[in-house]
């Protein structure tokens, strides 16, 4: 991709998973410096760090639940600490469930769902925009699936 994020900033919620990663190598390629959300696995992050720093970028691997505003805004304290104030934001975490039937779904997980992927989003710019603001530049991409418009049977707490 030629895209120039030289000096850029980036941070990507899910990145150790597998659309989070190419999207962490991908930023990075380009030219920006990556913070490396993750929520449990801590070494899969630390492994993608280590190979964008062989590219010459700056990494850091971030741990925060992205459902809780507190645990967000310590990780942006880390990454502002760590590599800077961060000018592009990608929202890519999700909570993974077993996806069953609407009568057979635990109602804890259309809450898990929203929290992930609604409150996430509002988490993240209310952490981060300001800094955009200050910056007179930013970017926040929220990332979505083909599911919310499939509607396919078992993936109702999700599409919802």
């Amino acid at each position: 991709m030629n895209i120039d994020l030289s000096g850029n900033i980036a941070v990507v919620t899910g990145g150790t998973g597998q659309l989070g990663r190419t999207i962490v190598r991908t930023l990075a390629q380009c030219g920006a410096n990556v913070a490396v959300h993750y929520l449990e696995n801590r070494e899969k992050a630390d492994e993608l760090c280590a190979e964008i720093k062989t590219s010459g970028r700056r990494a850091l691997a971030v741990q925060a639940d992205v459902t809780k505003y507190e645990s967000i805004l310590v990780m942006r304290d880390t990454i502002q600490q760590g590599l800077g104030q961060p000018g592009i934001i990608v929202n890519n975490a999700v909570i993974q469930y077993k996806w069953t039937t609407i009568l057979e779904q635990a109602p804890e997980d259309f809450a898990g769902q929203f929290e992930s992927c609604v409150m996430q989003n509002v988490y993240m710019a209310k952490a981060f925009v300001p800094g955009m603001i200050a910056n007179k530049r930013g970017r926040v991409i929220g990332i979505n699936t083909e599911c919310s418009m499939q509607t396919f049977a078992g993936q109702a707490a999700y599409v919802s």
